[in-house]
């Protein structure tokens, strides 16, 4: 609907309508969508709110997003000229449209054949271009060592014997390296693994180590943490360290969840290490809890968080709503000045005037209740009162049919009761 709107298919051409749809797409968070939009916002010349929406478009490795950035570093638009920056993105824009002149689809159909030397010249003449894929795909042609239990390991007649084409471990690590260093993780963790078994290159665990943080620390690899806890429970190039090895097993269990198994089974063996290592008194630094560094809170502490929590959470909320009506109202022509915006702002001003009347509203109720209770209370205490002296002067006038000895109308009684 927006690309009718703003190309006029079909529809009365209308850019603001086409903002419209294309607002709430992005809202779902289309790439495309979101790229359209930030092409709208920079022919309005509002460049942040453009590059906002550029970037969150490229994040899903939308093309058009990236030649946008390009464009807007090579010539400076809302930013200093950086052609460094502009370099990489239109390196991206190439490797997008990789169909159009690379060798990809050529090696691809080799590969799906059967045919791995044919696959390895077309991937490597990609490579050579640049492209990050097909350095990571010739890496993985010349790799030996995919698995610790291979096919060929089990069963040696069974796997075709390699070609001396095939079998470089040197250039595979040239490869990987060259992957890795255009931000690939699972190059950089594999590159680790070639200096840490000296496959292609000398045994080098400092390397190796290094590698694994790398990929674990900049680029939060569930594996590159598990190699980490492998080398600080075994000793490589670190000191060995129960107690590290099982924080960095647990990163990775936090990471990637569907290693939940693999990790158990190291954490497992480590505990039965630390039993052994406590029981003869070993000198490896054993396993200790963590302890809770959150200090705890007293009841007024935690109101008082979470009423700033709250307000904090309203403020936020608020300020966004704002934000879109400005996005809208830049985007808004001439034409199309209809009070849209001024009753969006009276919605916020009737939802903040509804919440206040709600809560002066269960404040006077629990008033209410107050007195009452209150009131009930004072006359249930005079009814008491007025029962209590109705029953002391009953017992002060209450004297009996007849008088009693040492009243004065004793002797008349008496008296008068001879006579009879």
């Amino acid at each position: 609907m927006g690309l009718m709107y703003l190309k006029g298919y079909g529809v009365p051409h209308d850019g603001f309508k086409a903002s419209h749809y294309f607002k709430a797409a992005a809202e779902q968070d289309s790439p495309a969508s979101e790229s359209r939009l930030g092409a709208l916002f920079l022919d309005q010349g509002d460049v942040a709110s453009a590059t906002r929406y550029f970037e969150l478009a490229a994040r899903w490795g939308w093309m058009e997003a990236y030649y946008y950035l390009a464009e807007m570093a090579n010539f400076g638009i809302g930013r200093q000229r950086h052609c460094g920056v502009a370099a990489a993105y239109y390196k991206m824009v190439a490797e997008k449209a990789e169909i159009v002149h690379s060798a990809f689809a050529e090696a691809n159909t080799a590969y799906e054949s059967g045919d791995k030397e044919g696959a390895l010249i077309p991937s490597m003449m990609a490579a050579e271009q640049g492209y990050e894929n097909a350095q990571a795909n010739v890496a993985y042609l010349l790799d030996e060592h995919r698995s610790v239990l291979s096919l060929s390991s089990i069963l040696p007649w069974a796997e075709k014997a390699r070609s001396s084409l095939m079998r470089n471990a040197r250039l595979a690590l040239i490869y990987w390296t060259r992957s890795s260093k255009q931000a690939n993780i699972d190059s950089l963790v594999k590159m680790g693994d070639y200096y840490l078994s000296g496959t292609g290159t000398p045994v080098d665990a400092e390397k190796a180590s290094i590698c694994y943080h790398n990929a674990a620390e900049a680029h939060h690899s569930a594996q590159g943490y598990w190699n980490l806890g492998w080398m600080h429970e075994n000793g490589v190039a670190v000191d060995q360290d129960f107690h590290m090895a099982k924080r960095y097993y647990d990163l990775a269990l936090d990471l990637s969840p569907e290693a939940y198994l693999p990790v158990k089974l190291s954490l497992i063996k480590l505990r039965i290490r630390g039993y052994w290592n406590r029981f003869t008194n070993g000198d490896i630094n054993p396993i200790r809890e963590e302890e809770d560094s959150k200090p705890r809170r007293t009841f007024k502490e935690w109101v008082k968080a979470f009423i700033e929590n709250d307000e904090e959470g309203y403020y936020e909320d608020l300020y966004e709503q704002q934000r879109e009506d400005d996005e809208y109202r830049g985007l808004e022509s001439e034409g199309h000045e209809d009070g849209y915006y001024d009753d969006l702002d009276l919605d916020i001003d009737e939802g903040m005037l509804e919440g206040l009347l709600i809560v002066g509203l269960a404040a006077t109720l629990l008033i209410l209740v107050y007195f009452r209770q209150q009131q009930q209370q004072r006359n249930r205490q005079n009814e008491n009162a007025n029962a209590n002296a109705q029953n002391g002067n009953g017992n002060a006038n209450d004297r009996g049919v007849f008088p009693q000895p040492g009243d004065p109308e004793f002797g008349q009684w008496v008296a008068g009761g001879v006579g009879h």
